[in-house]
C-alpha cells in the first residue's frame, strides 16, 4: 500500500514515457512553428507578487491562484498564465522595440477544479505567442494561419477555430441596456454555451441581480443567431446600435478577408464566445477539436490592449494580442484518437556491447554527433535481455558489436519490427536511421 504522504497532489500529475515523449515532441514542433512565424522566447519566473497576479484576470481567476508568503513576509502567488507576467515584463522593459512578437512556454497553476479526463489539471503547460504593438487585426490574422500550420504539424485534424470580439459584446450589452457592473457576469454566462447549453445559460442570466427580463430576452438574440459568417455578421450589424458594436463586426470581418486562404469552414464567428478573463478588449478566439471527446478549447486568447498601459500607470493603449496552446488537452485528444507511440524510450537505436565497450563508446557517439539518438546497455547483459529490454521501450533497432563485428567494421543491427537482422557500416547506419 502506498503511504499517502507520497500521492500526487490532487489535480496534478506524473508525465512518464510515451504521454512524456509526445509532451517533448509537441513542444518541440510548437517552438519550430513560432521560430518560424519570428517569435523569440521569453521566460519569466513562475512566482510573481501578489500585487502583479491582482492587478487582472477576474473574480473566479483570482480565487485560484496559489497564494504563499517569503521569509521576509512578502506576498507572492504562482502565476496563472503567461500573458499577466509578460504585461509586467512590458511594463518594465524601457526601451523594447515593436512590434513585438514572443513566446513562452512552462507550467501556470490553478487552484481550482480539476477534470483529468478532459486534460484539465491544476498545474498545466501553457504554450504562449504574443504579439506587441500592432494596432490592426492583421496581428490576430497571423495568430490564426500560425494556429492552423501548428495544429497541423502536431497532427490534430479536424479543428475549428471560433472568434467573436468583446467590442460586439460589450457594445450589444451596452444597446440592450445592460448595466456595465453586470457586463462581466453575463459574459462569463454566455461563456458556458458549450459545456451547459442553452436552456442553462438563460437560468444563469435569470440568477444574475439586476438583469431585467427584456434584457434577458435581447440577450437571447446573441445565442441564437446560427448560419454561415456572412449571415452572422449580417445579423450582428442589425443589432449593433453604436460605434463600438459596429467597430467590433467590421474587425471581424477585415480577419475573415485577410484569412480567407485558410480551408474553408475552419474559421467559425461564435457570436456568444466571451472568454472568462476580463482584460480583453477586442477580438477573441478558441480552437475546438471537432472530433472526439474532449469538449474543452485546445488554444484560447484575444486582444488586451488596456493592460499593459495599466501596469505602466498611464491610460495610453499599448496594444496586445495573443493566444496560449493547451498541452494537456492536445495529449488528451491524441490519446482519445490512439495516437500516441508506444514508446518509453526516445532511442532510434539500443547498442549492445559485447565485450567491446571501449569501442562501442566510440561508435556510439559517432552515431550521436551524426544527430542520432542513441541508448547503450551499461550492465553487461547479453543479447536476450538486451532485446527483451529494447523491445519494452519501444526502442526500434537493436546494433550488436561484438569481437567480430570490430574486425570487419561493421554493426550487427535488428530489426524489432520485422524479426529482420543485417550487417551495417557506419555510414548505412546512418543513413537508415536518417530516412
Amino acid at each position: 500500500m502506498v503511504n499517502d504522504d507520497l500521492s500526487v497532489v490532487k489535480g496534478m500529475k506524473d508525465w512518464f514515457g510515451e504521454e512524456a515523449l509526445l509532451r517533448e515532441r509537441i513542444v518541440s514542433t510548437l517552438k519550430g512553428i513560432f521560430l518560424r512565424y519570428g517569435f523569440a522566447p521569453l521566460e519569466t519566473p513562475s512566482i510573481e507578487n501578489m500585487s502583479v497576479l491582482t492587478k487582472k484576470g477576474g473574480g473566479e481567476i483570482q480565487e485560484e491562484i496559489y497564494r504563499a508568503q517569503d521569509q521576509a513576509g512578502r506576498d507572492l502567488g504562482l502565476r496563472f498564465d503567461h500573458t499577466v507576467p509578460l504585461a509586467r515584463f512590458v511594463a518594465l522593459k524601457k526601451g523594447l522595440k515593436l512590434p513585438y512578437k514572443r513566446y513562452a512556454i512552462g507550467e501556470v497553476f490553478r487552484d481550482g477544479p480539476s477534470q483529468p479526463e478532459q486534460g484539465r489539471y491544476r498545474s498545466f503547460m501553457q504554450c504562449d505567442v504574443d504579439t506587441i504593438g500592432v494596432k490592426d487585426v492583421s496581428a490576430e490574422a497571423e495568430l490564426l494561419f500560425l494556429a492552423n500550420d501548428a495544429f497541423s504539424a502536431i497532427g490534430l485534424k479536424g479543428i475549428e477555430i471560433r472568434l467573436n470580439n468583446r467590442k460586439i459584446l460589450n457594445g450589444l450589452l451596452r444597446g440592450f441596456g445592460v448595466k456595465p457592473e453586470l457586463f462581466n457576469n453575463v459574459l462569463v454566462a454566455l461563456d458556458k454555451l458549450d459545456k451547459i447549453g442553452e436552456r442553462q445559460v438563460i437560468e444563469e442570466l435569470q440568477g444574475i441581480e439586476g438583469l431585467g427580463n427584456d434584457e434577458i430576452f435581447q440577450i437571447k438574440n446573441i445565442i441564437e443567431l446560427k448560419g454561415s459568417n456572412k449571415d452572422i455578421l449580417d445579423a450582428l450589424r442589425g443589432l449593433a446600435k453604436n460605434d463600438e458594436a459596429k467597430e467590433g463586426t467590421e474587425e471581424l470581418q477585415r480577419i475573415l478577408d485577410y484569412t480567407s486562404s485558410l480551408k474553408k469552414g475552419i474559421v467559425k464567428i461564435a457570436p456568444y464566445l466571451a472568454r472568462g478573463l476580463d482584460y480583453y478588449t477586442g477580438p477573441i478566439m478558441e480552437v475546438f477539436a471537432v472530433s472526439g471527446n474532449v469538449k474543452s478549447s485546445v488554444l484560447g486568447g484575444g486582444r488586451y490592449d488596456n493592460m499593459i498601459g495599466e501596469f505602466m500607470g498611464s491610460k495610453n493603449k499599448v496594444y496586445a494580442v495573443g493566444f496560449s496552446f493547451g498541452l494537456e488537452r492536445i495529449i488528451t485528444i491524441l490519446q482519445d484518437e490512439k495516437r500516441i507511440e508506444k514508446k518509453l524510450s526516445p532511442a532510434q537505436i539500443f547498442i549492445v556491447p559485447l565485450n567491446t565497450l571501449k569501442e562501442s563508446f566510440g561508435i556510439t557517439q559517432k552515431l550521436r554527433k551524426a544527430g542520432i539518438n542513441v541508448d547503450m546497455d551499461l550492465k553487461g547483459r547479453n543479447i536476450k535481455k538486451s532485446l527483451s529490454y529494447a523491445e519494452a521501450l519501444g526502442i526500434p533497432y537493436v546494433g550488436i558489436i561484438g569481437e567480430n563485428e570490430i574486425k570487419k567494421g561493421v554493426i550487427s543491427v535488428k530489426d524489432l519490427a520485422k524479426r529482420s537482422q543485417k550487417e551495417m557500416s557506419i555510414e548505412e547506419l546512418k543513413k537508415k536511421l536518417k530516412e
